[in-house]
């Protein structure tokens, strides 16, 4: 009997796999890859939220374009990274208003910060290559 049963099971194993329009596998896989990355990107900002400091962190961003302004900055880093928080963009700039090429930008936490290093250093802006770090305050003493 079992045997029996084994033959028909692969006979309906047969059918189904003659069913399958193989032409469309490619896209399903494309389309359940791109789930995936959705939910582990999702799985990352629950880990960088529950990592969040209400530390406020600075970046320092060098080798900007001279002609830009805060808000082009602050569209730059936003444009190029997904749910990012930016407190403030900072273009510094001389005694005469006009800027030195690099910018301080605040983050809410030191998670937010990270994420913007990790995503721009190295990018280019207007064909500058910008390069940025973590900022580290002033020593006191």
């Amino acid at each position: 009997m079992c045997h029996d049963e084994n033959i028909e099971s692969n006979k309906e194993n047969q059918n189904i796999k003659e069913e399958v329009n193989y032409e469309y596998l490619p896209q399903k896989i494309n389309k359940k890859n791109e789930l995936l990355e959705k939910c582990q990107e999702e799985i990352d900002d629950e880990k960088e939220n529950d990592n969040n400091t209400d530390e406020k962190t600075t970046v320092f961003i060098n080798n900007i374009p001279l002609n830009i302004t805060d808000d082009d900055l602050h569209n730059f880093i936003v444009n190029n990274i997904k749910k990012i928080n930016i407190l403030e963009c900072r273009i510094v700039k001389d005694k005469a208003g006009k800027s030195r090429g690099f910018a301080f930008v605040d983050f809410p936490n030191i998670p937010n910060a990270n994420k913007c290093v990790k995503a721009i250093n190295k990018k280019t802006f207007n064909q500058y290559e910008i390069s940025c770090a973590i900022s580290k305050p002033p020593s006191t003493g």
